[in-house]
């Protein structure tokens, strides 16, 4: 669409009054569920995004808003290290199960980095030990202006990126685009414990939040002792891929042949 009138049925049949008026347009592309728009100054729109997810057929698109600045948001997403205090602050290396993602972040709460620079922004890994011959490692994109790509688990199985894209100072507007899903993470469960049974403790502690709260960002009550919340974070690392669980964990072992700082 150019923006021009092509019609103005309130005028006489010889008024040429339509032709002289137009309203603002941008040209716009259709791609995996998003319209993109161009809104700069060349006359031929430069080629979209190559962005894997939303070049894919399947692909799954979630938006929502945040109330904060657009830099907050993103800080989160690039901060590779920040689940095991934020969202695991209370689970112990020792409740999780041998040879997991878990087990190793856990382990050792402050990976070593290596970064490297990009034409698009930069590729940055977080490592730490693993088994005694590997390196576990968490791997992620940060692509300019704004689009994250997070470590999402078994490399190859899922991809995803997400887009923090600025509407004010306070106000933050989130694309998250992925494309396949990871297994369930394997945790170890109480003695006795049940998988309805554990559902439904889910269901009672990680309630579904107002989108208001949603966007506020607004944590479950902290008022759980320290064994509630590690049974919750249990819980939540057991569930799909879906809207409202976090999934950013993992990728993978790779040996501490020629590893970084070795």
């Amino acid at each position: 669409m150019s923006g021009q009138c092509v019609d103005m049925p309130s005028e006489p049949l010889e008024s040429n009054y339509s032709t002289k008026v137009r309203a603002r347009a941008y040209p716009c592309v259709e791609r995996g569920g998003l319209i993109w728009a161009y809104l700069g100054p060349r006359s031929t729109p430069p080629p979209l995004p190559d962005l894997e997810p939303n070049m894919l057929a399947g692909s799954t698109l979630q938006i929502y808003q945040r109330e904060c600045n657009w830099v907050q948001a993103l800080e989160g997403d690039i901060d590779t290290c920040h689940t095991v205090f934020l969202h695991l602050g209370h689970v112990a290396a020792d409740d999780t199960a041998p040879g997991t993602w878990a087990r190793y972040a856990l382990s050792d709460r402050a990976p070593r980095y290596e970064v490297a620079d990009t034409d698009f922004g930069v590729t940055y890994g977080a490592y730490r030990p693993a088994e005694a011959d590997s390196h576990y490692w968490r791997m992620a994109n940060f692509l300019f202006p704004f689009y994250a790509m997070v470590p999402t688990g078994v490399m190859g199985l899922e991809v995803r990126v997400r887009a923090w894209i600025p509407m004010d100072d306070e106000h933050t507007l989130a694309l998250t685009i992925s494309h396949g899903a990871q297994p369930q993470s394997r945790t170890r469960r109480p003695p006795g414990a049940e998988p309805a049974r554990d559902a439904a403790e889910h269901d009672r502690l990680v309630r579904p939040l107002p989108l208001r709260g949603q966007r506020r960002q607004r944590l479950p009550d902290r008022s759980q002792g320290p064994a509630e919340e590690r049974q919750l974070h249990r819980d939540r690392r057991d569930l799909p891929a879906r809207p409202g669980c976090h999934r950013e964990h993992g990728c993978g072992l790779r040996s501490d042949r020629g590893a970084p700082g070795q």
